[in-house]
């Protein structure tokens, strides 16, 4: 990346120590960006699939008993798996 470059063009200006210390400190922040964004990404997952779930839930119990007569139990089971 771009500090990469720096580092090895500017080799003179400081220290290797100094820039190392700054490699490693983007090294952690993207691995630490990245598990945020996948924790993120995980909760609403597990956020949206509850929401469609109760919903659906609350769907098929206010259903009148017609629907359940006319609807086999194995395809509203499917439905929900």
């Amino acid at each position: 990346g771009y500090w990469l470059s720096v580092w090895s063009n500017n080799a003179a200006v400081a220290s290797a120590a100094h820039y190392l210390s700054v490699y490693v400190l983007l090294g952690v922040g993207a691995v630490i960006l990245s598990g945020l964004g996948a924790l993120l990404l995980a909760y609403s997952s597990v956020r949206a699939s509850t929401h469609l779930h109760d919903a659906m839930l609350r769907t098929v119990m206010h259903a009148p008993m017609r629907w359940f007569d006319a609807t086999p139990s194995g395809r509203v089971l499917n439905r929900f798996s």
